[in-house]
């Protein structure tokens, strides 16, 4: 496991115990209403995170040994040029 992904395990797990301890502390109406978006949300973020760790390490096992963060800065740039080929046409 890379540097990064351990770090970022590290910091999920202090997230979610730190997210299941402030649940306890929630006492406004407000509060209650709208924490379960955020988790809901946090949620949704983590099974992202996890698909650029698998698409990073299938590049890995293909050969490639880009970082994390070149795979997902080239792949807007791809994309871009995709939609402006297409406007052209």
């Amino acid at each position: 496991m890379g540097t990064y992904e351990k770090s970022m395990e590290q910091t999920w797990a202090q997230l979610q115990k730190n997210k299941a301890e402030y649940a306890t502390l929630i006492s406004e109406p407000q509060e209650r209403e709208i924490f379960p978006e955020f988790e809901k949300l946090l949620t949704q973020y983590g099974v992202e995170h996890n698909k650029i760790i698998a698409i990073s390490h299938a590049g890995r096992r293909a050969g490639d040994h880009a970082e994390p963060r070149q795979v997902a800065a080239a792949q807007p740039r791809h994309e871009h040029r995709a939609r402006q080929a297409h406007q052209r046409t």
